[in-house]
């Protein structure tokens, strides 16, 4: 049986992928831009998430198979403050390269985002078999994680770039006006 915290965290991340979702289905809002927010836009922050969600769902999926040896240790001291604080700061880590953004269409993030959402979900009888098995895998800034604290970083990541997302529709308004 997963911890209250592995709980909490999963049952966040399945409503901020109906959210993301719903964002993602709005293809109008894709090339929305803000400057002054991100150098990203929306579809491109989606886009990131969508890659990243995709490269972390791999590896649980590596873990649950047996496949992902553990190189051991823990987070980063930056990654430990992300996972203490549950905030990640604007506009100072940058993206690895396999979650940057830039090659996919706004029906194919929509898309991206259903079968991440499913994949998400399918996890739901496996918390507890993951969290048990004590296996880290490697995020290349903050470090060897562990199932409970990639799924709080996913829940942190999600939410730093719905923030940007909803700043960057804002901004992008005002400038409109």
């Amino acid at each position: 049986m997963p911890s209250s915290s592995t709980t909490a965290n999963y049952g966040a991340i399945c409503a901020q992928l109906d959210e993301l979702l719903r964002l993602a289905s709005q293809s109008d809002f894709a090339a929305v831009r803000a400057p002054e927010v991100s150098g990203w836009s929306v579809g491109e922050q989606l886009e990131h998430l969508l890659l990243a969600d995709r490269t972390i769902l791999d590896g649980f999926d590596r873990l649950l198979d047996g496949t992902l040896t553990s190189a051991g240790g823990g987070p980063t001291a930056i990654g430990r403050f992300i996972l203490v604080s549950g905030y990640i700061p604007r506009g100072r880590g940058k993206a690895p390269k396999a979650v940057i953004p830039g090659t996919l269409s706004p029906g194919e993030i929509a898309s991206g985002f259903e079968v991440v959402k499913r994949r998400f979900e399918e996890l739901a009888p496996r918390l507890g078999e993951m969290e048990a098995g004590g296996a880290t895998f490697r995020h290349p800034l903050l470090g060897e994680l562990n199932p409970g604290q990639w799924l709080k970083f996913v829940k942190v990541h999600h939410h730093h770039h719905q923030k940007l997302i909803r700043d960057i529709r804002r901004q992008a308004e005002r400038s409109a006006a």
